[in-house]
């Protein structure tokens, strides 16, 4: 079945919140307008650039566990869809949790963050990428001064397809962020990360090879990917392009700006550039930008 090209995720398919949880559970909405230069995580020479829009309507639940301890709960609804590679499209469930320690309840108290979430995917017209993804990790964070915070957290990531093993990926993320509020609505922030495990790289072909797609040879050696599949998302004519799975490491950049235009509208811009480089094998990179429009109902 194939979605629209472009879907918009309503709110109201959340379901009416009971009257006792009204009270203490917040709704919101986001639209995201996104670039990527390198769509299909392809080798030099062989990227693929594509816009998509995505539509996400959320619900999330505080609880506070005593002075010094809470937890927040997040569910969500995520609609995304691509204008070239329509087949990548796709409809997403997600579910959220963080819970919270700050040992000195002071405002510049350092506080421990333990996290975690599921989601469900289902794409438009690639079944090697629907599956599942679980994570969990845990971080610290403070306020430096009553404008800047930082925050560093490790997490663990599994992807399980459901068609193949091209995306079932493994990998660990250690990420840096910083925050800097420039006035009364104007925030600055950042993040680094470094992603170990497995990453998906992509190369296009002529001809006719078996089902495991073409096996692209690195420096003479076919043992740098450990799974590859035909990859039709992005086919073009006679081009066939195969996904390969392969151990890598990866860093991630982005420089972004959070504008609040009142306090339940905010517009949020970023640039993101990312690197990827297989062990004993090539390697890829991109830059992504968004812009994306955030709405809180209450």
């Amino acid at each position: 079945m194939r979605a629209p090209s472009f879907l918009i995720c309503c709110l109201a398919a959340l379901g009416p919140a009971p009257a006792a949880l009204a009270a203490d559970t917040r709704f919101g909405a986001e639209v995201t307008f996104q670039h990527d230069d390198n769509v299909n995580r392809g080798l030099a020479g062989q990227t693929r650039s594509d816009q998509s829009l995505t539509a996400e309507g959320y619900a999330a639940r505080g609880l506070v566990l005593g002075p010094r301890s809470g937890i927040v709960s997040r569910f969500s609804l995520r609609a995304t869809g691509y204008r070239e590679y329509s087949d990548l499209s796709h409809l997403a469930a997600a579910g959220r949790f963080n819970w919270r320690f700050q040992p000195d309840p002071s405002f510049t108290g350092t506080w421990l963050d333990v996290f975690g979430s599921a989601e469900v995917r289902r794409h438009a017209d690639s079944p090697i990428r629907d599956g599942e993804l679980l994570s969990l990790g845990a971080g610290v964070g403070k306020y430096v001064t009553d404008a800047v915070r930082l925050a560093a957290n490790a997490a663990y990531e599994r992807r399980f397809a459901r068609e193949g093993d091209v995306f079932s990926l493994t990998n660990t993320r250690l990420t840096g962020t910083a925050d800097w509020k420039l006035n009364g609505q104007a925030t600055l922030y950042g993040s680094a990360a470094w992603i170990g495990g497995d990453q998906v790289f992509s190369y296009g072909t002529t001809g006719s090879y078996g089902p495991g797609g073409y096996p692209y040879a690195y420096n003479g050696r076919t043992d740098w990917f450990s799974a590859s599949a035909w990859d039709g998302a992005f086919r073009e004519g006679a081009l066939r392009f195969t996904s390969y799975r392969a151990e890598a490491t990866a860093t991630v950049f982005e420089i972004g700006l959070n504008y609040a235009i009142t306090g339940q509208h905010a517009l949020d811009m970023s640039v993101s550039r990312f690197d990827a480089r297989a062990k004993n094998g090539p390697s890829y990179d991109g830059i992504t930008a968004r812009v994306a429009y955030l709405l809180r109902f209450r």
